[in-house]
């Protein structure tokens, strides 16, 4: 398989998640990460702070240029990212569980 073939492959990729009570499933690539793991505040803050192996999430406040690339980025597909979510996901599935 040619690079330009997987790239177009992948650019369809999603991880779809869903909470408890919740009826319509999401695109994890689509959400607010952070927020959607605020149930568990020490996921939270590892998937924040980049503990994961994901870029470290930052609010940006201005929209110059370093925020365009940083916009840029995040917008590709990148494996290490959907590896990232995977693993905040289960240790919050893993963490949340007990707590029901």
């Amino acid at each position: 398989m040619k690079h330009g073939e997987k790239n177009d492959l992948l650019k369809g990729y999603k991880i779809l998640c869903i909470k408890a009570g919740e009826k319509k499933q999401q695109n994890a690539f689509d959400i607010d990460l952070v927020k959607y793991l605020a149930d568990v505040p020490a996921v939270q803050q590892k998937y924040q702070t980049g503990g994961y192996g994901n870029q470290p999430v930052v609010k940006h406040k201005t929209f110059g240029f370093a925020n365009m690339v940083a916009l840029a980025k995040q917008a590709a597909f990148k494996p290490e990212e959907a590896d990232a979510i995977v693993a905040a996901f289960n240790d919050y599935n893993a963490q949340i569980a007990p707590a029901k």
